[in-house]
């Protein structure tokens, strides 16, 4: 029996869907939205999303201007004691992952949205670029500017995990281990903070630290490309 194979490249997609909220957001203020999950549920968005800088003045603001739009149907601030602020947002969905899923395609990493363009990291087959476009263009509801960016260098650079210290990755790793990520939570900050022999406030700065590091190697990974 032959095996059929399809070469994949890796791209970045650029899309301005006019008339979204994150689009709009981000043309206006000079903030990124990070969006660390994204979920395609019965045409809508699932998405968590973190404002950089996280300034709860911007996140009011993101948050009055989500609810006057018609077309989101949940925006609620996520509240983690000692981590930065996250956002819950449901959103009729504006076609990128119905795109790459019709073309065999795959998003990996998180997406960001700065001066009024969405990122999409994603894998895509060969000979779908043209094929790619053309989806996102029809299954958007509103006008949409989308390109495709490819990379020239190796795609591994832009994946190399950031270099922890020794004790943000030992408290992360911890924290990880005992639930403090979990929803609902099953440890405290104030029991890290016994088991681990440090103070509340020192077992929050290294996982601030070390969240940041992530946060940043994500954020290049998914922008490195077609950006000044």
């Amino acid at each position: 029996m032959s095996e059929y194979k399809t070469p994949l490249r890796f791209v970045t997609i650029k899309v301005a869907h006019y008339g979204d909220v994150l689009s709009d957001f981000t043309s206006r203020r000079r903030t990124v939205l990070l969006l660390p999950q994204l979920s395609l549920v019965n045409d809508y968005s699932y998405m968590t999303l973190q404002l950089i800088p996280s300034k709860d003045v911007e996140v009011r603001e993101f948050l009055d201007m989500s609810r006057s739009y018609a077309d989101v149907k949940y925006a609620e601030v996520l509240s983690l004691p000692g981590l930065p602020q996250f956002l819950m947002v449901i959103k009729r969905n504006y076609g990128v992952l119905k795109a790459l899923h019709r073309v065999g395609g795959a998003k990996i990493g998180p997406v960001t949205v700065m001066r009024g363009f969405k990122y999409f990291p994603a894998f895509i087959p060969y000979d779908s670029k043209v094929r790619l476009v053309k989806y996102v263009r029809s299954f958007s509801p509103c006008d949409v500017d989308v390109k495709i960016l490819e990379q020239a260098t190796r795609v591994k650079s832009f994946l190399t995990i950031p270099s922890l210290s020794d004790h943000e990755l030992y408290v992360l790793r911890v924290a990880y281990e005992e639930g403090y990520f979990e929803w609902p939570r099953k440890v405290r900050l104030e029991d890290l903070a016994i088991k681990l022999g440090v103070s509340k406030t020192t077992v929050a700065e290294h996982l601030r630290r070390a969240l940041k590091k992530l946060l940043n190697a994500y954020i290049t990974a998914s922008t490195f490309t077609g950006l000044r």
